[in-house]
């Protein structure tokens, strides 16, 4: 088996056998996502009776005219994805954390998990000889099954890190966009403006959290409550820094307060934190650098300081020894 596995034509059957295997695998998925007969009729007479709307450019088409690739992703969400409505809603509130802020997110996103715990392990065994050599029988099953794990949870590891990325970067940037508020608020301007202007002002230094306020400008605009898109904010960014500072401005709304007071004190309480983490991050600095000064530098610095008395010992132990 090994023999015939490390020539050339073995791997090429392989390769095709176990192509073969997963696309009869995926087909098979297909096919029991897929509609019954008498679904597809009772489709296919449903978007007869709907009426036709006028789309872009004056073109007439379907109120509904999906696509089989919507078609697919619609079912694989519906095989795989949440049943109950909390679950849904908690999905797409990470894709809103995450900026995906198409309705169809989830969607795709089960269908990229899907499709691509069927790609990768055909990508693991088109690259597996190169990487073993010779390919036995427990090698290939071990990459098939690892490389279907790897593309099954990979869309979510990607996902997650993106959340991160994204609320780091509105960490970093709220203590600027504060003040930039807050002088607009000083200026006489209503925060609803202000909150516009340092969007504009904050799209290329800081792009992920002028993105953020400048959807609560346009739900305000659209006729949205201000305590309910700033707390649409709060829960697309989910954030503590953010919380805090959507409670303070309901608070100041409803109570009465001076907006301009509270972001001064919210501001400078937020430039505090930053500074605190800064010191923080250098405090835990020494500790970093401790393993890598023990593993590398300190074996090459008594290296440097011992090898001299090493060899001048040699140098008069040996004759020494001879004579």
């Amino acid at each position: 088996m090994t023999e015939f596995m490390s020539t050339g034509a073995g791997t090429a059957v392989l390769f095709v056998t176990v192509t073969a295997a997963i696309m009869m695998v995926f087909g098979a998925v297909w096919m029991l996502l897929g509609r019954s007969d008498l679904q597809r009729r009772l489709g296919d007479v449903t978007e007869r009776r709907e009426p036709t709307v006028v789309g872009s450019g004056g073109t007439l088409r379907q109120a509904d005219d999906s696509l089989p690739f919507e078609d697919f992703t619609k079912r694989i969400s519906k095989s795989f994805g949440p049943k109950d409505e909390a679950s849904r809603s908690e999905v797409h509130s990470q894709f809103a954390q995450a900026g995906f802020y198409h309705s169809r997110a989830a969607e795709y996103f089960y269908a990229c998990r899907i499709v691509a715990a069927a790609l990768f392990p055909i990508l693991g065994v088109m690259f597996l000889p190169y990487v073993v050599g010779d390919v036995t029988t427990n090698t290939l099953a071990l990459t098939i099954f690892v490389s279907a794990i790897v593309g099954f949870y990979a869309p979510g590891y990607y996902l997650s890190r993106r959340i991160r990325e994204r609320q780091q970067a509105v960490r970093e940037g709220l203590p600027d966009a504060l003040d930039i508020l807050l002088v607009c608020v000083e200026a006489g301007a209503s925060l609803p403006i202000a909150i516009q202007r340092m969007s504009d002002e904050m799209k290329d230094a800081y792009p992920v959290l002028a993105k953020e306020f400048s959807l609560v400008s346009l739900e305000l605009k659209a006729g949205s409550g201000r305590a309910k898109a700033l707390k649409n904010l709060a829960e697309r960014v989910n954030i503590e820094e953010i919380r805090s500072l959507v409670t303070l401005l309901v608070q100041s709304e409803a109570l009465g307060t001076s907006i301009v007071q509270t972001l001064r004190v919210y501001s400078s309480e937020m430039r505090s934190k930053r500074l605190l983490k800064a010191e923080e991050q250098a405090n835990k600095l020494p500790v970093k650098m401790a393993l890598p000064l023990m593993l590398f530098i300190l074996p090459a610095l008594m290296i440097v300081i011992l090898a001299p008395v090493i060899i001048r010992m040699v140098r008069v132990v040996l004759p020494g020894m001879a004579g």
